[in-house]
């Protein structure tokens, strides 16, 4: 399985995003405040329905969207290849009639409206996020040991480490990667 388009609306420093992902790894760098990691964390949110960061949904939608947009709101968008065919995921906050203080979370897979449980498996995701070596990863079902060592070591010559923090097996294959070089 691997995320082949992501399209963002509204969602943290991103007012719109469409980004198709190849089969295989995509490294992303830049500097600090470029939406890296709100790339990851969308990823994330999408598998998950929920986000390492934020700690409420309205913490997602782009500030201009909240302060400008009659009724605010964000879209996140996923196209996942799977064994069996593609799979679409929508998650759509829309800001409820309260001053702003709530969002309601619509979840859809391939169009038809689901329960936040039932998007569990569809997109397959591991976040790590060990602050003592201050990096993010996001990682659907592929083997660190044989992507990520040439991927760090080009970017971080001295990135010996990462055979210590991950291991799996040789068999799993590379699908999708993205890795922030934090600052």
């Amino acid at each position: 399985m691997h995320l082949t388009h992501l399209s963002l609306h509204n969602f943290r420093n991103f007012v719109r995003l469409d980004l198709d992902l190849p089969a295989g790894v995509t490294v992303l760098f830049g500097d600090n405040a470029q939406g890296k990691t709100n790339l990851l964390e969308a990823v994330y949110y999408l598998a998950t329905t929920r986000s390492p960061h934020a700690g409420a949904d309205r913490e997602l939608v782009n500030w201009l969207a909240a302060e400008n947009e009659p009724l605010p709101y964000a879209r996140l968008v996923g196209r996942v290849a799977r064994g069996g065919g593609e799979v679409a995921i929508e998650i759509t906050l829309i800001q409820q009639n309260n001053g702003g203080k709530r969002y309601r979370k619509q979840i859809r897979v391939n169009g038809v409206t689901r329960r936040a449980m039932d998007l569990l498996g569809h997109l397959n995701v591991v976040l790590f996020r060990p602050r003592t070596y201050r990096w993010s990863l996001v990682r659907l079902a592929c083997d660190v040991s044989t992507w990520m060592q040439p991927c760090a070591r080009s970017i971080q010559p001295t990135a010996g480490h990462w055979r210590t923090i991950a291991r799996s097996s040789p068999s799993a294959t590379p699908c999708c990667a993205i890795w922030r070089n934090g600052g």
